[in-house]
């Protein structure tokens, strides 16, 4: 599509194109490089800096070049070597490919097509134009990351910047497209408008619902993801991703050495570290034999051969990705306000570990153990949103109902994915309910207000 006859070839405007290429390609590589070398999560910070590349390369492409499908196409093939770089660099392989190429393409149309419209409307001047607009939104996901909260939740829903900046990091979570669908569609809705108003730019009528549109759009980003901050992500102060020490881990390899009896004689698969000790230490425990010289020698051998720091990074990052997801989880729960009482903890620590027969839970101290791997995979789910929020679960029924009314561990299992299924089910497509437990109680759960009865529920189904 050529939205613009000029006498100045944009092709040839270096200026234009070193800004392009300075916003789109050298700024979020070094901000991924540095990322690496500091050791910070890239995760976290993926949407502000593919949003930015999207932005550079797009709109300010477009706008040089005169022609929308050049924007589209540079965008796209930007984002795919950003994503290149960074899974090079240590960001968690994606579970869904599919879903991120996606909302790289819908944001691709969207930012083009701003950059077209400058280029019908303001000729030569365009791409200027489109660095001012590169620059002013790139600064606020600047600010809304460096200071949590400080922008008002409507502000950050008028930037398309900001939709993309949702919908990516949602993608690059692994949670799909469906939590970020507001977002995606004002991206698509606003990309077909402003082609619209630059193909018939000199009518009356173009602006006006350029305009309408999307004040409309950001009113639908802002009712359904109101809060979300640079990256899409909020401050999340209930949860904290920990990578243990050698120390930590070392403790957790000994209690399941000595819970290796039990394991084995119910069918558990217990990940520990390979090597002839490590078979040493599991005959003894099988003989009740485990001393404190085991103890230490495990400790010697965690600290000199087995223990890496970095093994346990990719996990972390998919984790600390889901963090804000998490917590917007949490706080529906909490605004239900059951009366039966759903504990909610001030601190859910996240332990990550290598080792163990899977993730657990501790109702006392709200301390979930994550099992990951080193290229950060998890048990069951390629999210580990599915199994952080059923842990979450787990943790704030324990009390009120599995210990008041002694629940049985399947029946418990099937109450947890019951519970998740009622309040999640659309934000968690893949969330499984394990064939656990009695299915007759299914029969009593039929929406999220009889929940509001559970208490009840679970006293007449096991008095029977």
């Amino acid at each position: 599509m050529n939205v613009v006859s000029s006498n100045e070839p944009r092709t040839r405007n270096t200026r234009a194109w070193f800004a392009a290429t300075l916003t789109g390609v050298v700024i979020p590589v070094s901000v991924l490089v540095w990322l690496f070398f500091t050791s910070s999560p890239l995760a976290l910070a993926g949407g502000p800096v593919f949003t930015l590349g999207l932005m550079g390369v797009g709109i300010i492409g477009a706008a040089a070049a005169g022609r929308f499908r050049v924007g589209v196409l540079m965008a796209q093939a930007n984002a795919a070597c950003l994503l290149a770089l960074a899974i090079a660099l240590g960001l968690p392989a994606l579970p869904h490919l599919m879903p991120v190429g996606v909302v790289m393409i819908i944001a691709s149309l969207s930012f083009a097509a701003r950059g077209a419209l400058f280029a019908k409307t303001l000729t030569h001047k365009a791409w200027l134009m489109a660095l001012f607009v590169v620059l002013g939104e790139a600064s606020v996901l600047l600010i809304a990351a460096m200071f949590p909260g400080i922008l008002p939740d409507w502000f950050l829903a008028l930037l398309p910047a900001q939709w993309a900046n949702i919908a990516i990091q949602t993608a690059l979570a692994g949670a799909g497209m469906l939590p970020a669908a507001s977002a995606l569609l004002a991206l698509a809705g606003t990309a077909a408008t402003t082609l619209l108003a630059a193909r018939l730019w000199f009518r009356r009528w173009p602006y006006p619902l350029m305009f309408t549109a999307w004040l409309g759009l950001s009113a639908v980003v802002y009712f359904s993801v109101a809060g979300s901050s640079s990256a899409g992500v909020e401050p999340t102060q209930r949860f904290e991703a920990v990578i243990p020490t050698v120390e930590q881990e070392t403790n957790y390899i000994w209690r399941n050495l000595q819970d290796i009896p039990f394991f084995e004689e119910n069918g558990y698969q217990v990940s520990l570290p390979d090597g002839v000790l490590i078979a040493a230490l599991k005959d003894k425990a099988r003989a009740g034999a485990l001393n404190d010289e085991h103890y230490l020698a495990l400790q010697t051998f965690m600290k000199e051969g087995v223990y890496r720091d970095e093994d346990y990074r990719r996990g972390y990052d998919k984790i600390v990705a889901v963090l804000p997801s998490l917590e917007k989880m949490v706080s529906t729960i909490e605004a239900q306000d059951y009366e039966w009482g759903f504990r909610v903890h001030a601190r859910y620590p996240i332990m990550l570990t290598l080792y163990g027969p899977g993730g657990s839970y501790d109702p006392d101290s709200g301390t979930i153990t994550m099992l990951t791997d080193t290229q950060g995979g998890f048990r069951q789910y390629a999210n580990p949103l599915n199994t952080l929020i059923h842990e979450v679960v787990h943790i704030g029924i324990e009390e009120s109902i599995v210990r008041q009314f002694s629940v049985p561990h399947g029946l418990k299992e099937r109450l947890v994915d019951t519970f998740v299924t009622l309040h999640f089910a659309e934000a968690l497509p893949d969330y499984r309910v394990q064939q656990m437990g009695d299915q007759e109680i299914d029969r009593e759960f039929d929406d999220l207000e009889s929940l509001e009865r559970l208490p009840e529920i679970m006293s007449e189904f096991l008095s029977r």
